[in-house]
């Protein structure tokens, strides 16, 4: 799947408007990131992202993100936004812009519950 997106769309709001350092439960003001915490991931995706800005010239490599990226299945939901099903996101930054590819991690129960559409222990 090729389908041009920002790059920020990929990213949590809160996120792109801090800095790495500046936690946005540290008394920022807003409550933005918090409606994005929680939230499915429910495709995985790959595609070049719209860049909007320059990305610095010396910038070049990888960026991994894995966490919970799939919170309910079958009406079901996970009670902590840490238990979601595991996802690796990567950016990747070259030369001709930046490419960006999710997956979730295939464990047993993974399979199994996909397969199902229901939570083997949805606590």
């Amino acid at each position: 799947m090729t389908t041009a997106l920002t790059l920020g769309a990929a990213l949590p709001s809160w996120l792109l408007a801090g800095t790495i350092g500046a936690a946005p439960f540290m008394g920022r003001g807003d409550d933005v990131w918090q409606s994005q915490l929680g939230q499915s991931l429910r495709e995985e995706n790959a595609y070049a992202a719209r860049v909007e800005g320059m990305i610095p010239a010396g910038l070049r490599g990888t960026l991994y993100r894995n966490g919970p990226g799939l919170f309910d299945r079958g009406g079901a939901r996970k009670s902590n936004i840490l238990d979601g099903d595991g996802m690796v996101q990567a950016f990747a930054f070259a030369d001709d812009g930046v490419c960006y590819r999710n997956r979730f991690v295939r464990t047993e129960k993974f399979v199994e519950e996909d397969a199902q559409d229901r939570f083997s222990n949805p606590t």
